[in-house]
């Protein structure tokens, strides 16, 4: 195709000039410059910033280390020596973290091997206690078993009518008495000492329950202790925890406690949301009263029959009666 100039455009020549077409690589170099010209955006202030490869290092490191500087320093582990502590200080911060994560997970794993160590062990002292004072039971019952009758105490106007009679009966009952009272020393010893077992066991026990619970229930120990423990006293009486079973929990018996009463509280929300969506569904079904004629209307039922009739008129496709509806009129 070919454009034909008018005779103005060249000068007042009569002669008529032929231009020449647009080729393919003028459109294109065109209609890149027309891209280019739309997709310009004013100079970005980060232009002018430094490319990589032109910032300092030592900048970079001088603004690390005072990153570093400004965050708390990290304590060494406590069971470490003063030379190993001071080695510590002069390590990488990040190789400091690892340490210090690392020997916190195994004073951690040594403290519940500690505790469970001493809870196979309080278990063995007591089976072994236990066992010690059925043994002693039965050998103060075979002693009292074998024990003879005291016999009756030989008056004294006997000793003179017949002395070697009085004397033989008098050792008898003599030997009779000490035998019984031997007995009863040694029933009484057995009883001081288990006595004094049992209470350095229940101390031992306790010393371990607290452990316990300080490390997996901390909040047992604080401000809401005694509140979180009316909490937990009510979810072992529903349960059916008597007040004697109560005074011999331990700590097992109170985290056992503390998961019920969480299900049982999440039970309750549950049981109340339920309650609130089924109440609603009970109050959508309740239909309006029917009037009857002659009877005049309330407020409220004038209101609902009003409701009842634009319902069904929207239904029917009328649709002031849908505005009505849904703008509440």
């Amino acid at each position: 195709m070919q454009t034909q100039l008018s005779q103005e455009a060249v000068g007042g020549s009569s002669d008529t000039i032929v231009a020449a077409e647009p080729t393919i690589e003028d459109r294109f170099a065109a209609f890149g410059n027309e891209q280019a010209e739309e997709e310009k955006k004013p100079d970005d202030p980060l232009d002018d910033a430094p490319a990589p490869d032109d910032i300092d290092p030592e900048l970079l490191t001088s603004e690390a280390e005072a990153e570093v500087a400004a965050e708390p320093p990290i304590a060494p582990p406590v069971s470490w020596t003063a030379e190993e502590k001071a080695e510590f200080a002069d390590l990488p911060r990040a190789l400091q973290e690892t340490l210090t994560r690392r020997e916190t997970e195994r004073e951690k794993f040594v403290q519940t091997k500690a505790q469970e160590a001493k809870a196979i062990q309080q278990k063995v002292e007591r089976t072994a206690a236990e066992r010690i004072a059925q043994a002693q039971d039965a050998n103060l019952q075979t002693l009292a078993a074998l024990l003879p009758e005291i016999p009756e105490k030989p008056a004294h106007k006997y000793r003179t009518q017949n002395p070697a009679a009085w004397d033989e009966a008098m050792d008898a009952y003599e030997s009779a008495v000490a035998q019984h009272r031997y007995v009863q020393q040694v029933a009484q010893k057995v009883h001081t000492e288990r006595q004094a077992a049992e209470t350095a066991a229940a101390r031992d026990e306790a010393a371990q329950n607290e452990a316990v619970l300080r490390e997996k229930l901390p909040e047992y120990f604080g401000e809401k202790g005694p509140e979180l423990e009316r909490e937990l006293r009510s979810t072992a009486q529903f349960l059916g925890y008597t007040e004697e079973q109560l005074a011999h929990v331990d700590a097992n018996d109170v985290l056992a406690m503390k998961k019920v009463s969480e299900l049982k509280a999440k039970a309750d929300k549950y049981d109340t949301l339920m309650a609130r969506q089924m109440q609603s569904v009970r109050d959508a079904k309740i239909l309006p009263k029917v009037s009857r004629p002659g009877v005049p209307l309330g407020k409220g039922a004038i209101a609902g029959e009003r409701y009842q009739a634009d319902r069904q008129a929207m239904r029917a496709g009328d649709r002031e009666a849908g505005i009505r509806l849904f703008s509440g009129l």
